[in-house]
């Protein structure tokens, strides 16, 4: 088990990290404010900076590092390019002991995260926007063959895709459903998919419509 932290905040806090080349955000274009955010820093980017830097549990992300919120941006990016260039060293190093091609490998995250993007904050763990409850989930599993799929999947269905593809019973007291599976086998994906901000209790269900 691999546990990255260094796309977390503080942001690409790494030894030369400002090495880190990160390429133009093309096509990135920024969001309308948030209707619903009446609060007087909507949509003003720098009221928002200095909002962010005031708060007693946002001092944890040393944004005193940036002179403005793109900074702080690039910063993350960097950081996903410094995991990017880790798990492709672990992968080589799997390859290079003979393990690769009989590896069970699952890569996800717990949240995403949000970079101003609806003009509010950023930060996690507060919206429920894509940005912050939409994550990636990449699974090779031993002889698998590439594929893609676009079937609803939540977090709490990674525990017993990792226990069936290990060859081991999933305790009934285990809510979520392997999707690979499910695709095999031909059962429909679930209705509905679950989810909560933890900093606000905000709670979501998404389906297809």
């Amino acid at each position: 088990l691999l546990h990255t932290y260094d796309i977390h905040g503080p942001y690409a806090y790494l030894p030369d990290a400002e090495q880190i080349r990160i390429g133009p955000r093309d096509g990135a274009s920024a969001r309308a404010t948030d209707p619903a955010c009446e609060a007087p820093w909507c949509g003003d980017r720098d009221a928002e900076w200095k909002r962010i830097r005031g708060i007693e549990h946002e001092q944890y992300q040393r944004l005193d590092r940036f002179e403005g919120l793109e900074q702080a941006v690039d910063a993350y990016d960097r950081g996903i390019r410094f995991v990017d260039s880790q798990l492709a060293a672990l992968f080589d190093r799997l390859r290079e002991i003979g393990i690769y091609d009989s590896s069970l490998i699952v890569i996800t995250s717990d949240h995403g995260e949000s970079l101003y993007d609806h003009a509010i904050y950023l930060g996690h763990s507060y919206t429920l926007y894509d940005e912050e409850i939409r994550v990636p989930l990449l699974v090779r599993l031993p002889g698998g063959s590439p594929g893609r799929s676009s079937q609803l999947v939540q977090l709490m269905d990674v525990a017993p895709l990792i226990l069936e593809a290990a060859g081991v019973s999933v305790p009934a007291s285990i809510e979520g459903r392997n999707p690979i599976g499910r695709a095999r086998a031909g059962a429909p994906e679930p209705a509905q998919v679950f989810g909560e901000a933890s900093q606000t209790g905000a709670r979501f269900a998404r389906s297809r419509d």
